[in-house]
């Protein structure tokens, strides 16, 4: 029969020593399930992901005149044509089938982002500020959450469902073996949500004409990740303590026979 262990997560703690390479020794363990005696842990986590802003956001954020800048330990690249924000890489979270010895990526998160910060006060906007940061792709909703905070108000809510996406290209699924596991996903078609619309305009101090600016971003731009870890094999706690009480049994066994 089919098991699936739901939702192994590899700790997001880091030691932050520079943007390009975030790393963290992590296990995953299974936490539900039983009769398994595999599990898998997954060590040097590293990477980044990368969003891409469309033209639409481009367009909107120079109606409104409002500048960009990186939330550390992000950094922001920009152009005269475009904006893109990156940041590393931060846990990885997984569904393991020992069955087909399988494991699939189901949400991977980053940390930092962006700040967005209004000029004078305009047709488009009274003045205001908006932070989007630690933004986490879940891969089963397909939805992209983010920490957001920001002027007028806006204080920090944690993993709001910002925007939904459309697809996902490159690996997500591998399998149980040991060795570096290294992936490069492209995700598109990045919509709104209401809600998410609603605290954007606040924390930006939108008025009617901004609003409309922002009304008519059809997509928010391109995400893409690069990201490797190590991936090992390794058997579940209870076995440990079977192994433990087979040899216990063997040493009581062998002592019988030398006193006979």
């Amino acid at each position: 029969m089919k098991m699936t262990y739901k939702s192994l997560v590899v700790a997001s703690a880091l030691a932050m020593a520079g943007l390009a390479h975030a790393a963290t020794e992590s296990v995953v363990v299974p936490v539900d399930g039983e009769g398994s005696a595999l599990g898998v842990s997954l060590s040097n986590l590293s990477g980044t992901g990368t969003l891409a802003f469309s033209d639409d956001l481009l367009g909107a954020l120079a109606v409104a005149g409002i500048v960009t800048s990186a939330h550390a330990p992000a950094t922001v690249d920009q152009t005269a044509t475009s904006i893109s924000a990156t940041a590393p890489v931060a846990s990885l979270s997984a569904d393991i089938d020992d069955t087909a010895g399988t494991w699939s990526v189901t949400q991977v998160g980053t940390l930092g982002g962006a700040d967005l910060v209004t000029g004078p006060p305009n047709f488009a906007t009274n003045g205001g500020s908006l932070s989007i940061t630690n933004i986490t792709v879940d891969l089963v909703g397909k939805r992209i959450l983010a920490d957001v905070s920001g002027g007028n108000g806006l204080a920090l809510q944690t993993g709001v469902h910002v925007w939904n996406y459309a697809d996902i290209t490159g690996p997500t699924s591998f399998a149980s073996e040991t060795g570096t596991v290294a992936a490069n996903n492209t995700i598109t078609g990045l919509t709104i949500t209401q809600n998410a619309f609603d605290l954007f305009a606040q924390g930006l101090g939108l008025r009617p004409g901004g609003i409309a600016a922002m009304s008519a971003i059809a997509d928010y731009g391109v995400i893409t990740s690069a990201i490797s870890t190590d991936v090992a094999v390794v058997p579940e706690p209870s076995t440990y303590a079977l192994a433990g009480i087979g040899l216990l049994i063997a040493g009581f066994a062998a002592k019988r026979r030398r006193a006979a």
